[in-house]
């Protein structure tokens, strides 16, 4: 199928740095300690385990493979352009797919490793049916979810429905254009996990050796055929409203962030006597979303990933852990230009005035390097 005119430059102007993978990660691996914990558990259990961590592991990078279609600022700098919506749809679902399959991966791979063997024999099958069933149903709803955003994120009349249930659900937290946004992206991973559920309870029937009734069957292929046609409706959904929405959204985003101040620097940077040293962690710090917060899930993996007797789950759960902490320092990866000129002039090592600052490098590998070498220790002495 030919691109859409405009779609080659817009697919250029979606920014991806491809850190999509890594919440999900976590989130799979710790559904792998779940996992690997229910595998002496009843078969019920299991599946319930496998029912529920799967929409998590979902759940988890959904906003990060959404984002392209109206949050990313590239989607309301060319707005302006004489670009069709389709245009747009398209170029933000090229970016979506590749994300889509990279969780759908992970998923795939953490029952993988925790089934070993098991994968092949009936229950093991029954457990990767039931996740690819729910895996496919996504597939098909999360275009869905921007579509009906931007459907319902436009203003409507004074008189509206529409318009009362914006301000009815919104309690006033944010633009009334914009509520939609709160509930849509849980909606839409609660209607696939609906689309989902006859098939797989059609696939657990027969892998438990019980034949499916008719019904159920049926059931089950009209919701996978819904899950194929959402993604031809969603683009004519999103047509509707995408100029009018994405304004809305950029301004109650901007809203609920604050003005434009950066906070401030917290008290323990004063400790670090070299100012170099400062403005590489400061820059971190502030780079890094809930930077606090990753470093004692780095922690708390630790104890976690030893008290798993088996080092496979374990180890996973220290390796997302540290893709965690470590992938925004991408992010002072792309500063290193601006450190440079703004060094040049300064009597610093060659080292520093080309944007590079060893001892920063230490300190960022230093949580992942004592982490490993903790769990190492723990898992030699069992």
């Amino acid at each position: 199928m030919a691109s859409a005119p405009g779609e080659p430059t817009l697919k250029r102007w979606v920014s991806g740095d491809g850190s999509d993978w890594v919440l999900p990660a976590f989130v799979a691996a710790l559904w792998m300690v779940l996992l690997w914990s229910a595998k002496a558990a009843p078969l019920g259990l299991q599946r319930t385990v496998v029912a529920l961590g799967g929409p998590a592991v979902m759940l988890a990078g959904l906003h990060a493979r959404l984002f392209p279609y109206l949050h990313a600022p590239s989607r309301l700098q060319t707005l302006v352009l004489p670009i069709a919506a389709r245009s747009h749809f398209c170029a933000a679902r090229s970016a979506h797919r590749r994300a889509q399959l990279r969780t759908t991966l992970l998923g795939t791979l953490a029952l993988v490793l925790v089934l070993r063997e098991g994968l092949t024999s009936p229950t093991g099958l029954g457990l990767l049916g039931d996740w690819l069933a729910f895996a496919i149903a996504a597939a098909g709803v999360e275009p869905l979810v921007p579509a009906v955003s931007a459907w319902l994120g436009r203003r409507f009349p004074a008189d509206s429905p529409l318009t009362r249930l914006q301000h009815g659900l919104g309690g006033g937290w944010t633009l009334p254009e914009a509520v939609v946004h709160l509930y849509a992206p849980a909606l839409g991973l609660g209607f696939a996990m609906m689309l989902a559920l006859p098939a797989q309870l059609a696939c657990d029937r027969f892998v438990d050796g019980l034949s499916s009734p008719p019904a159920l069957l049926w059931t089950a292929l009209v919701g996978f055929l819904v899950a194929f046609a959402l993604p031809v409706v969603a683009p004519f959904l999103y047509a509707r409203g995408v100029f009018q929405a994405v304004p809305f959204l950029a301004e109650a985003t901007k809203t609920l962030a604050g003005p434009p101040v950066p906070e401030r620097a917290p008290a323990w940077l004063g400790l670090l006597r070299d100012p170099l040293l400062r403005l590489w962690v400061l820059q971190f710090y502030r780079l890094t979303p809930v930077p606090m917060l990753r470093l004692f899930v780095l922690i708390l993996a630790v104890p976690i990933a030893w008290n798993v007797d088996s080092v496979t789950v374990g180890a996973a759960v220290l390796a997302s852990s540290f893709a965690l902490w470590l992938l925004p320092a991408y992010g002072l990866r792309r500063l290193q230009r601006a450190r440079a000129r703004l060094l040049q002039p300064l009597p610093v090592g060659e080292a520093q005035r080309s944007g590079r600052h060893p001892l920063a490098l230490a300190m960022l590998c230093a949580p992942p390097v004592c982490a490993s070498v903790f769990a190492t220790l723990a898992w030699s002495l069992r």
